[in-house]
């Protein structure tokens, strides 16, 4: 028998015998360890049921786990939604890694050994008991069960970002729109509009189209987000690692300014005028890849038209598509990766010293997309974090070459001979 046969043999095999123990064991046992943690949240229960068809053959064990497997996965897919996350994009994924894991096992037990653990579902549930189970009346093959639970909303959160990952070659996992829109001097009347929240869902799904066709090569998934979303990017980048939500992603920052600057009641017309700005972050390097204003444009709506509202809601749509078109092109212009290293720095006396040397770094190392920040300060030795594009060799090299070049603080630039490090001198000092 091949290795990779036995081993597969093996974790068939390890898996059965996991879910027969597991699933047939008391979950009320579960229920009393987890809501012994003071920590988890106070939810409210929900039930989920899931459905399996059997086959003759079907070992209890695989059936209990299936209908289970199910149960969990309805309790994942109503959380999702309840997150505004693709449950429908998810479930695909799930499918087709599964198609991937059973690649090569055509026996159903085998199959349903393998699918029964397979994508971490039992994390989805802080607690749960069964409530009911049996044989569905119309259909004498198709069995049920329903649990009462408590679903954990981050757990299934980290699940799917991680799960929407797996496999992927996207140099971004997501990219992330934070519109806004500044009504100047003005009202929703103004505009022929009732609600705000429908008018920026209808511009967050026309946005989210645009942007899922042109940044189809890069990243996987489109999210449009609200202010309650950016305080939790902004919490996110004061730390020094991103959360599983935010990792690889990129945030871009839109404002628009919409001004009335003319009402012509005898001819039916409003005149308006718009100005915005917009940044694209990456938020893996915190890297500005773009920023700017937006030009300005001035339209008119007329009141009198087949519909106004659409006829305003379009031109905000459009807006800043002149802007955004160039994006994608300056994202694949970059390396693929971004990557860091320290650099110690001797000698510099004062930290007037350190900014020179920076600006110095970062004006000459463009070509590797080179930035740098100031992570520890003493006045013998202190280390600039360098964050830059391209082969480590090629970072190397750029450094060895700043030997004997002078800052614009008026510092000579050593270079160590046995470490990748920094020394600034006095001209003609010792």
């Amino acid at each position: 028998m091949k290795l990779t046969s036995y081993l597969k043999s093996m974790k068939l095999i390890c898996s059965i015998l996991f879910f027969s123990l597991f699933f047939l064991s008391n979950t009320y046992a579960q229920t009393a360890s987890l809501t012994a943690n003071k920590n988890l949240p106070s939810l409210e229960k929900s039930l989920f049921e899931g459905r399996f068809k059997v086959q003759e053959g079907d070992a209890p064990e695989l059936v209990k786990g299936m209908l289970l497997r199910q149960a969990m996965l309805a309790a994942v897919v109503k959380e999702l939604k309840t997150q505004n996350l693709n449950s429908s994009a998810f479930l695909k994924k799930l499918d087709n890694l599964f198609l991937k894991e059973a690649e090569g096992v055509s026996e159903r037990p085998k199959r349903l050994a393998l699918l029964v653990p397979f994508g971490n579902l039992t994390s989805a549930l802080l607690e749960y008991e069964i409530k009911e189970e049996g044989i569905l009346k119309d259909n004498p093959n198709e069995r049920y069960i329903r649990l009462s639970g408590k679903a954990d909303p981050e757990a299934i959160k980290n699940l799917y970002y991680t799960t929407m990952r797996e496999g992927e070659s996207f140099r971004f996992s997501s990219l992330i729109l934070i519109p806004e829109i500044e009504m100047v001097q003005m009202n929703l009347n103004d505009i022929f509009v009732e609600n705000v929240e429908v008018l920026y869902a209808s511009l967050g799904d026309s946005w989210k189209k645009w942007l899922g066709d042109n940044f189809s090569k890069l990243v996987p998934e489109i999210r449009i987000g609200n202010k309650e979303l950016e305080l939790k990017i902004n919490s996110d980048l004061k730390q020094s690692k991103r959360s599983l939500e935010f990792e690889g992603a990129l945030y871009l920052r839109l404002k628009c300014r919409l001004e009335k600057v003319k009402d012509n009641s005898a001819l039916g017309e409003r005149d308006f005028v718009l100005k915005g700005e917009f940044a694209l972050l990456d938020m893996n390097s915190t890297i500005l890849v773009a920023s700017g204003n937006i030009n300005e444009k001035r339209f008119t709506a007329f009141v009198h038209g087949e519909n106004p509202a659409s006829q305003v809601a379009s031109e905000i749509y459009r807006f800043p598509l002149v802007s955004f078109v160039s994006l994608p092109k300056k994202l694949e212009e970059q390396s693929v990766v971004s990557q860091k290293m320290t650099l110690p720095v001797h000698g510099a006396k004062g930290i007037t010293k350190i900014l020179s040397l920076i600006r110095l770094l970062e004006s000459q190392g463009t070509g590797l997309k080179l930035k740098a920040s100031l992570q520890v300060y003493s006045v013998t030795s202190s280390t600039l974090e360098l964050t830059y594009q391209g082969e480590n060799e090629s970072v190397a090299k750029f450094i060895k070459g700043l030997g004997q070049k002078l800052t614009d603080a008026g510092d000579l630039i050593e270079v160590s001979s046995t470490t990748l490090a920094l020394e600034l001198k006095v001209p003609g000092g010792k």
